[in-house]
């Protein structure tokens, strides 16, 4: 039997301060409703220890699972407004709810240690009651951890075992000195790029029922190290825990002109092949053709989709994108996007994505979520 998989590698977390989150891109955002509004209004008022973990543990929550929703009240016990957070966290469609996540996070920031490392243990029991961890729970769990934890080394302070930024950076530098182009990616990034990327794949553009990459998600991954490095790239592979957090510390230590490059070709493949998705679900062993190059590529309509997503049993399978023996079940409400528009948790996968690696939002990502009003413009 496989050891059970756990939801974070403990030996890696986020020193404070070192990303900080930046909320959204409001003059490309869509519109919030009323409702909308009014629920974010009175949320920005629950700034209590408590009202915080209710507001955030109801954003975690996986729709329809018994068990997570048990384990939310007991977390959120003797908390006089949970039963009102959860309804207003409920009034925020899905495109929407990112830029409340990201809000609560940095509101909670500035809380002391106790109270985020409270936070944060809590948000794990919470994605683990129902004994499943989907790729978007990782996902949001590490993006947690980096704007939360405290006195140990994190995510961007060490990129591998053996190697530092420091010792990237310098490298990265004699290459660029002998590729054409200043903002060629180096070479040396591309296993960490791949990794990456691949792990994206599993929700980017569409999501696979049992967490695995599909073959879209496949053909995502070859177009964007394509565009990259040219036709010789790595095969998709999925990284475990360690090496995801291998792989973003790689990404992370990319220069500031870098690392927008590689969110706006992870972003402009998504839509190219979302726009190709046929209407029936692919199957694993079909294929699908390489879009145009991003420069081609015009953005989808700014409309708001809608969600799917997708958990896994949490196994070792889990860690790598392995097939799973269990029935996977939605992580976000299971409703078909739009048109050209890839899964809501591969949108949602590929924002949090661009802020941990601290990217500004492509435009067409951008035009996918309703952001909070008071969300300053990212210049």
């Amino acid at each position: 039997m496989s050891p059970p998989a756990t939801l974070e590698a403990d030996h890696n977390a986020a020193a404070p301060g070192a990303m900080s989150p930046v909320l959204g891109e409001p003059a490309l955002a869509l519109a919030a409703s009323d409702a909308e509004l009014q629920a974010w209004t009175q949320l920005d008022r629950m700034q209590g220890p408590g009202e915080r973990r209710a507001v955030m543990l109801a954003l975690l929550l996986t729709p329809d699972s018994p068990r997570e929703e048990q384990a939310w009240g007991e977390e959120c016990q003797g908390v006089m407004l949970a039963d009102t957070a959860l309804s207003l966290v409920r009034c925020l469609s899905p495109a929407a709810q990112p830029s409340a996540f990201e809000r609560v996070l940095n509101d909670s920031k500035r809380a002391p240690q106790s109270e985020r490392v409270a936070l944060l243990r809590a948000a794990r029991r919470l994605m683990c009651a129902d004994g499943r961890v989907g790729p978007l729970d990782r996902l949001r769990w590490l993006y947690m951890r980096q704007c939360l934890a405290d006195g140990e080394p994190g995510i961007g302070a060490e990129a591998s075992p053996a190697t530092a930024p420091a010792d990237l950076e310098s490298r990265w530098a004699a290459e660029r000195n002998d590729r054409p182009g200043a903002n060629a990616l180096p070479e040396i990034a591309r296993l960490g790029t791949s990794r990456l990327t691949a792990y994206l794949a599993r929700m980017v553009p569409v999501v696979d029922p049992q967490s695995k990459v599909g073959s879209l998600g496949v053909t995502w991954h070859r177009s964007v190290l394509r565009e990259l490095w040219g036709d010789d790239v790595p095969a998709c592979r999925p990284p475990d825990s360690d090496q995801l957090v291998h792989a973003l510390a790689e990404v992370q230590a990319l220069s500031w002109m870098q690392r927008p490059i590689l969110a706006r070709t992870w972003v402009a493949y998504a839509f190219a092949l979302a726009r190709r998705r046929p209407a029936t679900p692919v199957a694993s062993g079909t294929s699908a053709a390489i879009p145009a190059a991003p420069s081609a590529i015009a953005s989808a309509a700014p409309s708001a989709p809608g969600a799917a997503g997708a958990t896994t049993p949490m196994h070792s399978s889990d860690e790598a994108g392995g097939a799973s023996t269990t029935a996977a079940t939605p992580s976000m409400p299971a409703s078909a996007p739009p048109p050209g528009v890839p899964d809501m948790a591969g949108l949602h996968a590929l924002r949090l994505a661009c802020r941990m690696i601290d990217a500004p939002l492509p435009p067409e990502l951008a035009r996918m979520f309703v952001e909070h009003p008071q969300a300053p413009a990212v210049f």
